[in-house]
Formats: C-alpha cells, sequence, structure tokens
C-alpha cells in the first residue's frame, strides 16, 4: 500500500475551542495550522538542551511556547479584566509574537501546543482531534 500524503491538513485552519471553554457562551476559541516535517524538526531539536555538566534538560516550556508562535493563526474571545478584546500581535514573519502568547494561560498553551504537535506529526489524526466542520479552508 502506497503512503497518502494529506496535504489539505496542512493548508487548512483549524478552529479549536479550548477545553476550558467548552460550555461558554463566547468561549475562547484558537485558529491554528498544522507545522510541515522540515519545521517540526527543527522545532524538536529545541526540546533538549545539553547541560555544561553533560546533564539533559527537557525544555518543554519554551517548546510549547514555540509550538504556538509557529502554528496559532488567530484566536476569538480573549478579553482584559475590563472586557476589552486583547488582539493577536504577529511579527513581520506572520509567527505570533512572545508578549501576544503571554496573555494565554499555560495550561492553555500547554492544550493548544499539545493539539498542534500530535496532528502536525500525524494529520490524518485531525479529524477525530478536531470535528471536520470546524475546519475551514485558507482564505474562505
Amino acid at each position: 500500500m502506497a503512503l497518502i500524503i494529506k496535504r489539505n491538513a496542512y493548508e487548512t485552519i483549524h478552529t479549536y475551542v479550548v477545553l476550558a471553554e467548552r460550555e461558554a457562551k463566547d468561549p475562547f476559541t484558537v485558529e491554528i495550522k498544522l507545522i510541515k516535517s522540515k519545521d517540526m524538526a527543527k522545532l524538536d531539536d529545541g526540546l533538549t538542551q545539553i547541560n555544561n555538566d553533560q546533564s539533559v534538560t527537557l525544555c518543554s516550556g519554551s517548546y510549547n511556547f514555540n509550538l504556538l508562535k509557529k502554528g496559532l493563526v488567530n484566536w476569538k474571545n480573549l478579553v482584559d479584566e475590563n472586557n476589552n478584546e486583547v488582539p493577536i500581535i504577529k511579527n513581520t514573519d506572520g509567527t505570533v509574537k512572545d508578549e501576544s502568547l503571554s496573555n494565554i494561560p499555560i495550561f492553555i498553551i500547554n492544550e493548544i501546543a499539545d493539539l498542534i504537535a500530535t496532528a502536525s506529526r500525524n494529520p490524518e489524526a485531525i479529524d477525530a482531534l478536531i470535528p471536520k466542520t470546524d475546519a475551514k479552508p485558507k482564505g474562505k
């Protein structure tokens, strides 16, 4: 059997409602894109760090942050204490700025990062992770 490449999974923007917001009237919702193999490999290279004493440190926090910088496209319904919408701010290369990500609680960053990493490594799993009705093609 031939390996089937699901290219459209990488070209589709996927909408996801975080678990903590599933019952909310206006839930915090993110739009993500999958990260291609070459870029995932570069991110994976940064997951561990060898220290001066040759011990290895797992850098999962910065790894998750970097997954969102690359895979987060947009968000809706993120508001501050005065109920003002908090916009997503991006760098000129389209990645999300650090100060923008700092608005999201770490447990939600970890949830979204896990989704991006899992789906990017196995695009066939995207339908099980996010209902197909939530996905929309780029530009629409």
